[in-house]
This record gives C-alpha cells, sequence and structure tokens, in this order.
C-alpha cells in the first residue's frame, strides 16, 4: 500500500505492518510463485519467504526509493515508478520484471537477474507484462512485443503501434 507493507498468514485474523526496510516504502506491484511472494517497490523488489518471516531485498535499481511519506499510490504515481510491471511464469519457476529501457528475469527466485532486452527487444519503455502459456508479452511505447523462441517479435498486426499500456 501507500502506508508501506502489511502481510498476514493464513491463520492470522489482522494485518500487521511491516517493519524494517520495506515496511516505510509504497509497495506497486506484488507477484508470488510456491515459496515466495515478490514485492516491487518504486526501484527495489524484495522477496518474501511464505514460511517464515525473512524479508530480502534481490534487486535495486539504485537509491531512489520513494518513501511513503512522499507518494500517494494512484495510477500516475505507478506510471512514474521506475519498475513498471511484475510477473510470475505460468510455470512458477521465473520472475519477470519491467525496469527502465529493459526487460528482466531471474530464474532462480531472485538470486540473479538476466537482460532479455538485449535479445532484440527495440523499445525504451516496457509498460506491462503479460505471460501466456511459456511466451512472455510485453507492451510497450512501440506497440506489443512477445518473445518466442529466444528472439523478442513485433505482435502488432492489425493494433496501431504507438503505447500499449495493458495487456
Amino acid at each position: 500500500t501507500a502506508d508501506g507493507l502489511y502481510i498476514r498468514r493464513i491463520v492470522e485474523e489482522a494485518w500487521k505492518e511491516q517493519n524494517g526496510e520495506i515496511g516505510r516504502k509504497a509497495v506497486f506491484h506484488l507477484a508470488g510463485d510456491e515459496n515466495y511472494v515478490y514485492a516491487a517497490t518504486d526501484c527495489e523488489i524484495y522477496r518474501i519467504d511464505k514460511k517464515g518471516s525473512e524479508i530480502k531485498k534481490v534487486y535495486s535499481l539504485g537509491d531512489r526509493s520513494v518513501d511513503i511519506g512522499e507518494v500517494t499510490i494512484d495510477d500516475e504515481a505507478i506510471l512514474q515508478s521506475q519498475i513498471k510491471d511484475m510477473v510470475i511464469s505460468d510455470d512458477l519457476k521465473r520472475l519477470y520484471v519491467a525496469a527502465p529501457q529493459k526487460v528482466l528475469e531471474s530464474d532462480d527466485q531472485g538470486k540473479t537477474f538476466h537482460n532479455l532486452s538485449s535479445i532484440g527487444l527495440p523499445v525504451n519503455l516496457v509498460r506491462k507484462l503479460f505471460v501466456h502459456d511459456k511466451d512472455l508479452y510485453a507492451g510497450t511505447e512501440k506497440g506489443m512485443f512477445g518473445l518466442r523462441n529466444g528472439r523478442w517479435e513485433s505482435d502488432v498486426v492489425g493494433l496501431t503501434t504507438n503505447f500499449t499500456n495493458d495487456i
């Protein structure tokens, strides 16, 4: 939320404010796999263990994070955030992140990230990611692109080729 991160386990009745580094940061995106929930602030990604209480920062774009006293989460705040979107693959094995001028992939629960933009994504701004079966799609300032067979391909036949805000 704009007030920071709150956590509630299934067996608990009330939400609890999270203390620590992520506790006072606005959270813009959430995604989850079998073991973890990933929370994206303006420019950082945290991995939260579903079974315990471990919260670990797994990615950072630098010291640009927004304190909750400085933001109200609305559409404009999300558009201005550095991390634009975050999704998990259908098989729950890969985390994808739309960051400035790149799409990142982690296949080891956030331990390492690989830049998927370097394999032919000809854009500067990815606003939305979507996974269907084994294909990854990116909504960009130049339309929609799909990652197939290790290469990005334009998917704009029949569409205008301007901003794609949602998929």
